[in-house]
This record gives structure tokens, C-alpha cells and sequence, in this order.
């Protein structure tokens, strides 16, 4: 993948499946957001309220109450 690949297309969140288990940090953020190649990235806690629209381009991250990640989605 080079630099170009990164933030172009729809989100892959099969190639962020890593991610599962890992603590918030900034740098987990950035990888996963370069790896899914998505635009915009979103982090759901726990009874968060979230927006129903649908973005291809966003990867979306779920936490636990520990702020780690339990689910990825594209959307």
C-alpha cells in the first residue's frame, strides 16, 4: 500500500480485524484508519449516540467501558 492508497475508496474493515482487543490509543487509531484506507474514522463507547448515516469511507471503532475495542465496522 502506498501513501496515495490511504483514505481513497471504501472502507475495508476486514483488513482492521487486528484491532479487536487492542486499548484506544492514538497510534491504533492511525493504523487502523491507514489500513482500512478510510477517509474518516469514528469511535462508539458504550451508549454513545450515533448518527444513522451511512459512509462508506468511515470506519467505524466500538469500545467497551475500558476503551478497548471490541467490534469494526465500515459505515
Amino acid at each position: 500500500m502506498t501513501i496515495d492508497d490511504v483514505g481513497h475508496g471504501a472502507c475495508d474493515a476486514q483488513a482492521v480485524q487486528w484491532a479487536i482487543g487492542c486499548a484506544l490509543s492514538d497510534e491504533v487509531l492511525e493504523r487502523a484508519r491507514v489500513h482500512s484506507r478510510s477517509a474518516a474514522l469514528r469511535v462508539i463507547r458504550p451508549d454513545d449516540l450515533v448518527t444513522m448515516d451511512h459512509r462508506e469511507d468511515r470506519l467505524n471503532l466500538y469500545l467497551d467501558a475500558h476503551d478497548v475495542i471490541v467490534r469494526v465496522r465500515c459505515g
